[in-house]
């Protein structure tokens, strides 16, 4: 019998990741191995306008949502990173 509490003792993790920086969005896709190790399976960077993305708590963090989704979907379109990006209105505050 499954252990009940299993799902959140040892979640799954997504294989996809993305990171910001000043100025650079960086897109990451994780393989599972055996024996729950980790391999890089693709990876891309993309520039991006300084003022695009900025940390605050009382201000939204993206300037032109339109812009970032543009230049996220062309670091996706990188034969290396085949992925799709969706970003719901009012994700970033």
């Amino acid at each position: 019998m499954p252990n009940p509490l299993a799902k959140l003792v040892n979640p799954r993790y997504p294989s996809t990741a993305l990171g910001f920086e000043k100025g650079i969005a960086t897109m990451v896709q994780l393989e599972r191995g055996r024996g729950g190790s980790f391999s890089l399976r693709r990876a891309a960077t993309v520039a991006l306008p300084e003022s695009l993305v900025r940390p605050s708590f009382e201000e939204p963090n993206i300037s032109d949502p339109a812009e970032l989704t543009v230049a996220l979907r062309a670091g996706c379109r990188q034969p290396y990173l085949n992925s799709h990006i969706g970003v719901a209105a009012g994700v970033a505050r």
